[in-house]
């Protein structure tokens, strides 16, 4: 009897816990999946600008599809690297960089600008500073859609370094400490090469206005 009495509170017990222990997993997948959603919502609501970027990396629209995909789906499988959700997007950008100049060099297309030049010296600056003030908006400076192309041309005679520095300040509108994670650059270099970038295209926009 005394032992039948004990089998029954060991019992009693022992619900309660595996009750509590199925809720916690049950609440801990809940959890997940929210946090799933939400990073599938902020991957796809950055699907556009990606293309953009991979379009103007890439000269191929075959190619920058391609390049998106390979992106989302290194992003999905490490989306738990991602600590902050706020920080989606230029943590996708990151790893389409890193993709793609994987891509370039098993394709032996490494560029000779790579490395930095003498004039592309650091340049002394706040780390929180934003491009903007210098920011090329394509709605507002640029409306004349013929010489829109004429910058799209422009943006992809430029070294791919430069390329990628205007399209994240000056049409992404990042700011330099965002680039400077994305493409692993010195602050001082993100201005220099972005500088660089923007004289690049002023001489090219230039030629194309005395041309016309």
């Amino acid at each position: 009897m005394d032992e039948e009495n004990q089998k029954s509170s060991r019992l009693s017990v022992s619900r309660p816990v595996q009750n509590q222990s199925s809720e916690m997993i049950q609440m801990i997948l809940r959890k997940d999946r929210r946090k799933i959603e939400d990073f599938e919502r902020r991957v796809l609501s950055h699907l556009d600008s990606l293309y953009f970027g991979a379009l103007k990396l890439t000269g191929h629209r075959e190619d920058a599809e391609d390049l998106v995909q390979e992106t989302c789906h290194r992003a999905f499988n490490h989306m738990h690297q991602l600590k902050d959700l706020e920080k989606t997007r230029p943590w996708l950008y990151r790893i389409m960089i890193n993709t793609w100049k994987n891509w370039r060099a098993k394709r032996s297309v490494e560029s000779s600008y790579s490395n930095p030049k003498p004039w592309e010296e650091p340049m002394p600056q706040e780390a929180n500073g934003n491009p903007n003030a210098n920011r090329m908006n394509p709605e507002e400076d640029f409306i004349n859609k013929e010489l829109w192309r004429a910058v799209e041309s422009a943006l992809t005679h430029l070294p791919s370094n430069y390329r990628m520095a205007v399209i994240l300040s000056d049409i992404e509108g990042m700011s330099y400490r965002e680039i400077s994670e994305i493409m692993e650059w010195p602050i001082g270099t993100v201005m220099s090469r972005l500088s660089r970038a923007r004289n690049l295209l002023g001489r090219f926009l230039n030629g194309y206005k005395n041309e016309s």
